[in-house]
């Protein structure tokens, strides 16, 4: 997916990698694009450098991961979207787990207190905040989107859904 990227960005600076915040984005790290915060099997990447504006226009920023917060409202040509360990298929539907999203991420603020007291409350706002998470990183891409899951079973479930389209 990476490469894909790379290539698409090379004609107009516009293709991007996002993801989903499953990875901690650490203030100690946040200038320091050798620290690769995202880390899957052999591949890692940076979360993006703090500035968020930059990450839209700098032609390194390619090299970079944005998320949620750093890529809502803009629009790229193209986006590579990684899918963390919070979203699965398993027995046959997709599934959201907040306890697999990262320490940092401020989105679902809370959610273990709510859950102390409302666990199915806190589920269920938990898969709403997670879902539309994903349907908006997946939404920056213009002319095209590329996805990849780390959950190997909702990456087959996706391929399965848009061989039916």
């Amino acid at each position: 997916m990476e490469a894909i990227v790379l290539e698409k960005n090379r004609i107009r600076n516009r293709a991007r990698i996002l993801a989903g915040y499953c990875w901690n984005w650490l203030k100690a790290t946040r200038n320091n694009t050798n620290f690769h915060d995202i880390k899957i099997g052999d591949y890692s990447i940076s979360w993006n450098l703090n500035g968020g504006d930059a990450f839209a226009i700098s032609e390194e920023s390619v090299h970079e991961a944005g998320c949620i917060h750093t890529s809502q409202g803009l629009e790229f040509d193209y986006t590579g979207v990684i899918i963390g360990d919070d979203m699965r298929f398993e027995n046959g539907k997709v599934i959201t787990d907040y306890t697999k999203r990262a320490k940092t991420d401020n989105s679902l603020k809370g959610i273990k207190t709510l859950a102390k007291k409302d666990k199915e409350k806190a589920d269920r706002v938990a898969d709403e905040i997670i879902k539309n998470t994903y349907r908006t990183l997946m939404t920056r891409g213009m002319k095209g989107c590329y996805v990849y899951c780390t959950d190997v079973p909702l990456a087959k479930y996706f391929k399965k859904l848009l061989k039916q389209k």
